[in-house]
């Protein structure tokens, strides 16, 4: 076995494939690395632009015209059902929502918690999470609908039963 030529003879080691000093080794080391931090980065803007298009997906469908005449929305309720509805929930869904937050504020959209601060029928901490959804958050029922039904398609995959399930075993959803 002969040394590596690329080796200083006070270089030469045990190894002839081992080389930390010579600069194809530091370069190839450094595209490595370079290679990682994008692949890195790359499921970093997979997963943020996911979570945007959720968002924004649920916001477009949240915010979509709703004649209340028509639809008969005059109470939280019925805004709930059209909204989760058109979001795709099923009425069993819709059922589990209904419990979860009577739980929570009996359906009053001045509730407010004492302890917490937690605010308005979904129980939002801290209240103005709500304002990106407007800034009548504290007097407006459909603004703290369309939050509270996003907040459900975010953390709980669009299912108020999981939500209801979380929120009779912890207390909180």
């Amino acid at each position: 076995m002969g040394q590596d030529p690329r080796l200083r003879p006070d270089q030469a080691t045990s190894n002839p494939r081992r080389c930390t000093t010579c600069e194809d080794c530091t370069e190839r080391k450094a595209k490595s690395i370079n290679v990682q931090i994008r692949q890195q980065t790359a499921r970093r803007k997979r997963f943020i632009i996911g979570f945007i298009g959720a968002t924004v997906a649920s916001l477009w469908l949240s915010n979509a015209p709703i004649n209340a005449a028509n639809d008969h929305l005059s109470t939280p309720k019925h805004f709930a059902r059209v909204l989760y509805t058109r979001q795709g929930a099923t009425p069993v869904q819709y059922g589990c929502l209904v419990k979860l937050w009577t739980m929570e504020s009996h359906w009053n959209m001045y509730a407010r918690n004492t302890h917490g601060g937690a605010l308005g029928i979904p129980q939002a901490l801290p209240a103005t999470k709500m304002a990106q959804f407007g800034r009548d958050y504290k007097y407006d029922y459909q603004t703290q609908i369309r939050w509270g039904l996003l907040y459900i398609r975010l953390h709980w995959h669009n299912s108020a039963c999981n939500a209801l399930k979380h929120e009779r075993k912890y207390q909180w959803y």
